[in-house]
């Protein structure tokens, strides 16, 4: 049976309806203990389920797991494409994981994938010196920006994770451990972040949100 709706929109629960007649229940497959029974509910000739998918495979540390789902014994089919819209499906809220719902061979799957490192932005402000970020990182870090893959600046990060981004513009980083790790919002369900909210200047540009919810500097358009 072809689904007709089937989103991830918060990063950790898939929603899912499916034709079905009465009774009929949906289960997934592909989790560490096997086969299990969601629950589902019935209404206007569909099965429909709401799946914390997250808390299902909190006990699994696999960098990939791959789920599938049924209907009584038969596989659920999928054909749907991207999320419409404006929004995209975020990490798990520990930031580490993604869920991606996909169609392999006509199939409905969801992908879970371990995500690359990061470091969220915890506040954003501005003061009569310019732009203050505070970042959720460990004493000892240095915010850096990246441009055409090289550092062509940096600063150090205070105890409290309280930084003044002045450098030149480019890619934000934190430079910690001896890797670096790109700075990010910590909500990150915007195909466009940057039209959502104006960010404050720095002395060397202006703060900006890139689509894959990366923090930049832009030079000021003269």
């Amino acid at each position: 049976m072809r689904a007709v709706y089937a989103r991830i929109l918060d990063g950790e629960r898939l929603w899912l309806a499916v034709p079905a007649r009465p009774g009929a229940t949906l289960t997934v497959r592909g989790l560490p203990g096997g086969e299990q029974a969601l629950p589902t509910e019935h209404d206007a000739g569909l099965a429909t389920a709401r799946v914390d998918l997250a808390g299902l495979l909190a006990g699994s540390a696999e960098p990939e797991v791959v789920l599938t789902f049924a209907l009584d014994g038969s596989p659920v089919e999928w054909s749907g494409g991207p999320l419409p819209g404006p929004t995209k499906v975020p990490p798990t809220r520990d930031g580490r994981w993604q869920l991606r719902v996909e169609s392999a061979d006509g199939r409905l799957r969801v992908l879970r994938a371990a995500t690359d490192p990061v470091v969220p932005v915890t506040a954003l402000s501005s003061d009569d010196e310019g732009a203050l970020l505070r970042l959720s990182v460990d004493a000892g870090a240095e915010l850096v920006s990246v441009h055409d893959e090289r550092v062509v600046g940096s600063t150090a990060v205070g105890p409290d994770g309280l930084v003044r981004p002045d450098l030149p513009p480019g890619r934000l980083a934190v430079r910690t451990g001896g890797r670096l790790l790109p700075v990010v919002r910590r909500e990150r369900d915007l195909k466009r972040p940057n039209f959502a909210v104006a960010l404050p200047a720095t002395r060397t540009g202006r703060l900006r949100w890139l689509p894959e919810g990366r923090l930049s500097i832009a030079e000021e358009e003269r």
